[in-house]
């Protein structure tokens, strides 16, 4: 995330957190408490098909990516965690 949004990167630590912090539990969990069942399903086919569990952090960074300009707006980390907070409309 340092390479591809390195403007994120260093607002998460200006802020005084980071991206493991924010997304330890989508990775942890594998989105299990934060999707959906439908693309909750979906994630966890693109795991087994790729036999991998990178799946979940590459999903994670596409979040935080696809978020960027909302992340980038935030003034405190419970704002950041509330605009990540908002997965239940995504779509894998």
């Amino acid at each position: 995330l340092q390479r591809t949004q390195p403007k994120v990167a260093y607002h998460f630590k200006s802020l005084g957190t980071g991206v493991i912090e924010q997304t330890i539990d989508w990775i942890r969990f594998a989105f299990a408490r934060h999707l959906q069942v439908d693309q909750l399903l979906l994630l966890w086919d693109r795991v087994i098909a790729f036999d991998s569990l990178l799946v979940l952090p590459i999903l994670a960074a596409a979040i935080i990516s696809f978020r960027s300009s909302s992340l980038l707006a935030t003034e405190t980390k419970a704002q950041v965690a509330e605009v990540l907070g908002e997965t239940a409309r995504l779509n894998v």
